[in-house]
């Protein structure tokens, strides 16, 4: 579907093209204006889908809201999101503060914001996004400085005693995988004696997603092929249900077809719409060519208009397929989705376990499972809750040797969630320091759902907002400066350097990272990209003596 939907833009932009005067009849619109932030809750948000979408909201009886961004350390692709999110808050809403983990107190940017080329200062602030040690909502101040306040939420002494106790966790964490992928590979092999083929598979696509070795659509026919065969009941699962709705009906769509009568339609288009129309076409189009306009909107929008000039729109099925999958899409509710998808794997591993040896053996499976993403600081919020529900029996003695790794673990993870309760003091003092209602607050997704039923406990509203992240062909460079690594510009500044992707080296308060190392770090940057050089992308540390 989407591979079409770029043509369908190709196609409508071709079009206008040939409309010179459209385009100076429409003119630039200038800067959005921004909105009372109160209307955040009383209107649909419009998040442009390039950047992201809402997947949760509330409202609370406190009058203050908090736009809740979940953060993906150090990929590239989600700060760009994030700093357009921020963008559209900032320039929709009028939100201008913005609440950061990784950071305590004021924000100082000059490093960057004193490079007075502007075009030079982004290539620069660009460079260190994608090296992991400038975040996107940092990125959006240093070229936005005039329009948000940025604000870290941190107690710096609790910070530096968790980045502590994950550092102390690299002495045992190879030792402990190994012991648990020995254990993993028994009971893999027990599995293949125990578990019929076809639900064996299942099991193997399962975890493969869990791990992300397989996509999210290869994970749900899985699933959705061994519920068919099983006869297993999914009507309890709407979201679930309403998901394998929407594949069935885009695999019933003939793309070939349907980019045929995509350009049948805009030629009738071109030749039967009033230059008034027409103006209002290129508008939608451009507006959905820039991610602004759901991709159901726009295609509603089409055909109705096709619908006005008289074409028979029963000659296009392929087309109407897609749009009616596209408003299908729509229906689903990615984050209800999400826990549909588990509670239903919870019933296809109760209808297939009978016996206590199945049982036993599914149990000590989800064991070493959580216990390799604990010691790989790889859970998510309802694996902790699991792990602290059934505490005691990870005691047993099949993992009697990883026991003191594992409490010194439990140490990292309790030290994160300690720090979710300063993020909310730091939140409501700043709130009421600058006398504002709205905040937007970027952390990672560990901390959201605790973060939430916090916010939700004291009367906050909240909306909660998913940046868009595109698959990555370089590595993310997340646990090398977590565990004390640099870029190469850092490597040449600085031969000792204390390096953490959520320890800002902007924050002023937070004394974490070599901040002199950092400025010298930018300033070799800017000179090697003013040049024109290529070095600090390809990483030829050897080159980059200022």
């Amino acid at each position: 579907i989407e591979l079409f939907r770029k043509h369908m833009i190709c196609k409508v932009i071709a079009l206008t093209v040939c409309l010179t005067f459209v385009w100076q009849s429409i003119g630039p619109t200038g800067e959005a204006r921004g909105q009372d932030a109160e209307a955040l809750l009383s209107t649909e948000i419009k998040l442009p889908a390039r950047f992201g979408e809402v997947v949760d909201l509330f409202k609370g009886n406190l009058n203050k809201t908090i736009i809740h961004i979940r953060d993906a350390h150090c990929d590239y692709s989600a700060q760009n999101s994030i700093s357009g999110i921020i963008g559209y808050f900032r320039d929709t809403y009028s939100v201008d503060l913005v609440a950061l983990e990784g950071g305590s107190g004021d924000y100082d940017l000059s490093v960057f914001t004193d490079i007075k080329d502007v075009e030079l200062r982004e290539k620069v602030a660009d460079y260190f996004v994608r090296q992991g040690e400038v975040s996107g909502a940092e990125f959006y101040a240093i070229n936005n400085p005039e329009k948000v306040t940025l604000y870290g939420i941190e107690e710096s002494a609790l910070y530096v005693e968790n980045l502590k106790a994950y550092r102390d966790s690299l002495k045992f964490k190879d030792k402990a995988l190994v012991i648990l992928k020995s254990m993993a590979e028994k009971i893999s092999k027990q599995k293949d004696r125990t578990y019929p083929s076809d639900f064996r598979e299942l099991d193997k696509k399962m975890r493969f997603f869990k791990e992300d070795k397989i996509g999210f659509e290869e994970y749900a026919a899985a699933i959705a092929a061994y519920a068919e065969k099983n006869n297993i009941d999914m009507s309890e699962y709407p979201n679930v249900t309403r998901f394998y709705d929407v594949m069935d009906h885009e695999n019933g769509i003939n793309m070939k077809e349907a980019e045929r009568e995509s350009n049948i339609l805009i030629d009738l288009l071109n030749k039967r719409l009033s230059k008034k129309y027409l103006e209002e076409l290129v508008a939608k189009t451009v507006e959905f060519n820039d991610g602004n306009m759901p991709v159901e909107e726009y295609y509603a929008y089409l055909l109705s208009k096709a619908e006005l000039c008289g074409v028979d729109l029963d000659k296009m099925r392929n087309l109407l397929k897609y749009a009616k999958t596209a408003k299908k899409t729509k229906t689903v509710n990615k984050k209800a989705l999400e826990k549909e998808f588990k509670a239903l794997e919870e019933k296809i591993y109760a209808s297939f376990l009978k016996t206590d040896e199945e049982r036993a053996l599914c149990v000590l499976d989800k064991k070493i499972f959580i216990l390799d993403m604990l010691f790989s600081v790889g859970l998510v919020k309802d694996d902790w809750d699991y792990y602290i529900a059934h505490r005691n029996d990870f005691q047993t003695k099949e993992f009697v040797s990883l026991n003191g790794y594992r409490l010194d673990m439990e140490k990292f993870y309790d030290l994160s969630l300690k720090r979710d309760d300063g993020f909310i003091n730091n939140i409501a003092g700043k709130l009421k320091k600058e006398k504002q209602k709205n905040i937007i607050l970027v952390t990672g997704g560990f901390h959201q759902d605790n973060l939430k039923t916090l916010f939700q406990d004291k009367g906050y509203s909240y909306v909660e907002v998913l940046p868009k992240m595109e698959k990555q062909d370089g590595k993310n460079p997340y646990f090398q400066l977590l565990s004390g690594g640099a870029d190469p510009i850092m490597r040449a500044v600085s031969e000792r350097q204390s390096s953490l992707q959520i320890a800002s080296y902007l924050s002023t308060e937070l004394k974490v990272q070599d901040k002199e190392a950092f400025r010298s770090a930018v300033k070799i940057v800017e000179q090697l990209i003013a040049e024109g050089r290529s070095e600090p992308i390809a990483g030829r540390v050897f080159s980059l003596s200022p």
